[in-house]
């Protein structure tokens, strides 16, 4: 029965570093401050501890906690000193869609405690327009096109008058695939939620090394065999970063320099269709503090949707730590 009972344990122990049912609230990684996981709830009051990566839900939610365990996935990626966590899952229905976030594939990467990579979390001080600009695409790492993408978001009618502005229940068809061996682990995900506006998927693919040092990744549009792509159609694929990292241009316009407030760095490159993809530093804001608005940066990719398949490839690549740590933050 020892026996059973231990074999159960390791188990579940297993299964729960590889996946993280969320329970709707806001996703911290371990250390000094938080990191929004998109798509949950903004506030709760529940701690999940899951190695060094932690979810924490928030400290000012009256949400009635029988409503919390929805069955959201998030995919965990955590090796040696980095930890990736990355919305794995389609949107939820019923009353965890009234307050829930627009954000297929987006992730979040944290290092040594130095949260690097984040989305802007939720607006909790300002007005309707505010909190639905907090819950689309745009305020999270992931991709998205920059004119006709289907409002996810219900605002409209009698049903958004009694309901709120939900998301509404879209069918993105997400899809996970997850490998791993000595040399690391491989993450392929992608969802259908631009197939009837663009007539394409995104698939996204992750790596990260056995070291934790060397993260990789992939975003693909990929044409549909039963819609016509929308060629010439511009996109952004977006890095939010957390307001104590300090992003530098280096030469060659798609390389930059990321230093977090500890000391440690990573290089950050971008390629693509050199033609038609730029890469760019600029303004953001961070909400994970209390929903407080806080200035913070963002890697920001600019494309076209090409004539066949349009591939976006970037890495971080750990890049070791300043002898003289930087004092405050850029907020």
């Amino acid at each position: 029965a020892d026996l059973a009972a231990s074999q159960m344990q390791c188990g579940i122990e297993a299964t729960r570093r590889r996946y993280l049912i969320v329970d709707l609230g806001v996703a911290f990684i371990e250390g000094d401050d938080e990191i929004i996981l998109p798509r949950q709830l903004d506030q709760m009051r529940q701690i999940l501890h899951a190695g060094h990566c932690t979810l924490r839900i928030g400290r000012r939610a009256d949400i009635d906690q029988r409503r919390a365990l929805q069955g959201v996935l998030v995919q965990r990626l955590e090796v040696g000193q980095s930890c990736l966590l990355i919305d794995a899952g389609d949107p939820p229905t019923g009353s965890a869609s009234q307050t829930a976030h627009a954000a297929p594939l987006a992730f979040e990467m944290s290092y040594a405690g130095d949260k690097f990579i984040t989305n802007c979390g939720p607006n909790l001080v300002h007005g309707e327009d505010w909190h639905l600009a907090a819950r689309g695409f745009p305020a999270h790492t992931t991709l998205a096109f920059e004119r006709d993408v289907i409002d996810p978001f219900l605002r409209h009618g009698f049903a958004a008058r009694q309901l709120g502005a939900r998301l509404k229940p879209l069918d993105w068809h997400v899809h996970n695939r997850r490998v791993e061996d000595k040399a690391g682990i491989w993450l392929e995900m992608s969802h259908a939620g631009f197939v009837s506006s663009h007539g394409v998927r995104h698939n996204r693919r992750f790596f990260i090394d056995a070291l934790g040092e060397d993260i990789r990744g992939e975003d693909l549009l990929l044409a549909d065999m039963n819609h016509v792509a929308r060629e010439g159609a511009r996109f952004h694929l977006r890095f939010h970063l957390h307001p104590d990292i300090r992003a530098s241009g280096q030469s060659g316009g798609n390389n930059v320099l990321l230093l977090g407030r500890s000391g440690h760095g990573f290089q950050f490159r971008m390629a693509g269709p050199p033609e038609t993809t730029q890469l760019r530093i600029e303004e953001s804001v961070y909400m994970g503090q209390d929903g407080i608005p806080q200035r913070a940066q963002q890697l920001a990719v600019y494309g076209v949707l090409g004539h066949t398949d349009t591939l976006i490839q970037w890495a971080l690549r750990y890049a070791g730590k300043s002898q003289k740590p930087r004092v405050g933050s850029s907020s």
